[in-house]
């Protein structure tokens, strides 16, 4: 029997893409398409942005170390009209790779890019509770997920919305629709017209609620960031989109065993990426487990007795993301015990 396929084989992005720009509508003004390039997540794509109509939200240069980091505004073109090919040959390189890799949004708006950018430079620059403040990163697709709301029939999981209706009314601003891709691959929109209540005023002001539910969600993503910063090893054990599902299953086992800390959730990560993702249940390891959780032991003591037990029983196997029947990763709240 052959593998079903998946989503991304289904509906590849740029047929995705093609069918579903095709069906909007302008209301008055001509749609102006806008792609916005999370350039730290991907800086193969950088070097692929259009000479002209490119703008780094925090103005930097392309060529600089900061401009290499930065979120990338870049004008498309306008609806009713075949891009130009520089433009074209852009998109297609993201749309190539933003399923497997969410890096890049996609926005269309009456407006022009200078009244846009404006926009988007106050929206990100909210009023946090304390003195100290921080950008509202929704050039990264996971971040605008959790700001804006996903439900994903794929997966059969929601991401409830972290911003109010009017917070998010206000986010997007003269921003018409705004596309992103979901951790399974699918093309997921965002609609001005979908909120009907009236706009929050900007700069948004966000209680500590909202940033902590915030922080919760980037989690995932920020284990992910260390390993691929300090453990090369064990980078490139998983694609980037599996290596986000693996991490979100081994943060509800690491939190089972009673680990909160980010050096502990990150450790426990490392420790299934080289043994295998249900090392809890070794019977060598699962008493190491049992004393952890009864806070007789740290887990950076476990982390030395583990690789005692592994190297000497041959335990260790190739990590893998836990799936369901229809080859769908398994989401939190149906994962096994």
């Amino acid at each position: 029997m052959s593998k079903p396929l998946s989503w991304q084989e289904m509906k590849p992005a740029r047929k995705a893409w093609a069918e579903r720009w095709s069906k909007v509508r302008p209301q008055g003004k001509p749609l102006q398409l806008y792609l916005l390039l999370d350039a730290a997540q991907h800086r193969d794509l950088l070097a692929q942005l259009p000479q002209n109509g490119a703008e780094a939200l925090f103005a930097f240069t392309r060529d600089s170390k900061e401009g290499k980091v930065s979120p990338w505004l870049v004008h498309l073109g306008r609806s009713g009209q075949a891009l130009n090919k520089p433009q074209q040959r852009f998109l297609d390189a993201v749309l190539d790779v933003v399923q497997a890799s969410p890096c890049a949004t996609l926005l269309a708006s009456e407006c022009e890019q200078p009244v846009l950018i404006a926009h988007l430079r106050r929206a990100m620059d909210p009023r946090m509770p304390g003195k100290e403040g921080s950008y509202l990163a929704f050039w990264d697709p996971a971040i605008l997920a959790a700001l804006l709301g996903q439900s994903d029939a794929d997966t059969q999981s929601r991401i409830e919305a972290v911003l109010s209706p009017a917070q998010g009314r206000a986010l997007l601003g003269p921003v018409g629709h705004w596309w992103c891709w979901s951790r399974s691959g699918r093309l997921h929109e965002y609609a001005a017209s979908d909120f009907s209540v009236p706009p929050a005023p900007l700069p948004l002001a966000l209680s500590a609620a909202q940033v902590d539910a915030l922080v919760q969600s980037s989690v995932p993503d920020l284990l992910i960031y260390y390993v691929n910063l300090n453990q090369v090893h064990l980078r490139d054990k998983l694609t980037p989109l599996a290596m986000h599902w693996f991490a979100r299953q081994q943060l509800v086992y690491a939190r089972r065993q009673g680990l909160t800390g980010t050096r502990d959730l990150l450790n426990y990560l490392c420790v299934a990426l080289t043994v295998g993702e249900r090392f809890d249940q070794y019977p060598s390891l699962s008493p190491i487990l049992t004393r952890v959780k009864a806070g007789q032991l740290s887990f950076d003591k476990a982390m030395e007795e583990i690789a005692t037990r592994v190297d000497d029983e041959k335990q260790a196997r190739e990590p893998r993301v836990m799936t369901d029947a229809q080859g769908l990763p398994l989401t939190e709240s149906r994962l096994p015990l």
